[in-house]
């Protein structure tokens, strides 16, 4: 894909200048004739484009662009033109700022006029098989309950503040003034419910039925003095 990319690029410049020679290798120092160096210097994240369908994987190509010919002037005019052409071109991006010193010192040539050409390379992904719902949707309705109750503790007095926790759901509540307690909105499952009281600095588990008798609110004897 990258190799595609190499080749795209050097029939664009072709294109571009005539008849030149067109090398991918690092510039070299005094090549004979005349020609464009367009060498491969890094590989940079590209976002995806915004698409409905999944969006294909992307990088950026950045291209060190170096020219050469007999004279100085003409080596420019090459340059200039290949970055005129360019910024014309909607699939190319032209960095004009100059190569830093030390790429040039790794590069072992002396700094000469250039620019960055960025390019996008895209790789499609295949479309996710989804399976084609058949058949209407069926919704079954679950049936709902409330549990209510009462802590209190010796002599019937209420117990407020105390924290009941329905432990199957991850659900808790405080009891009001009158020690009672509500949970709305709960599944209507026959069998047994387990609630975790705590109160006075003592907790404990009670178990009730399920579902509750809205009718009958659940009473919780709490005895601050057991030692249960």
């Amino acid at each position: 894909m990258l190799d595609q990319a190499d080749e795209n690029l050097s029939t664009w410049i072709g294109q571009v200048l005539g008849n030149v020679a067109v090398t991918l290798a690092p510039p070299a120092d005094a090549p004979s004739g005349e020609g464009v160096s367009v060498y491969l210097l890094s590989l940079a994240n590209c976002p995806p484009p915004r698409t409905a369908d999944r969006p294909p994987l992307q990088i950026t190509l950045r291209y060190l662009v170096t020219t050469w010919a007999a004279t100085p002037q003409r080596a420019h005019q090459l340059l200039g033109n290949l970055a005129f052409a360019a910024m014309q071109n909607a699939d190319y991006t032209v960095d004009l700022d100059p190569l830093p010193a030390d790429s040039w010192l790794a590069l072992k040539l002396t700094p000469r006029p250039s620019f960055i050409l960025s390019l996008p390379v895209r790789q499609e992904r295949p479309r996710l098989k989804v399976d084609y719902v058949r058949s209407a949707l069926t919704v079954k309705p679950e049936p709902m309950t409330t549990l209510s109750g009462q802590v209190v503790g010796p002599g019937n007095i209420p117990i407020p503040g105390a924290r009941v926790e329905l432990t199957s759901l991850n659900l808790f509540n405080y009891t009001d003034m009158n020690g009672q307690f509500r949970f709305l909105g709960l599944p209507s499952q026959a069998g047994k419910t387990n609630l975790h009281i705590l109160a006075k600095g003592r907790q404990f588990d009670v178990t009730v039925d399920s579902p509750p008798d809205s009718d009958k609110p659940v009473v919780i004897q709490f005895d601050p003095l057991s030692t249960e």
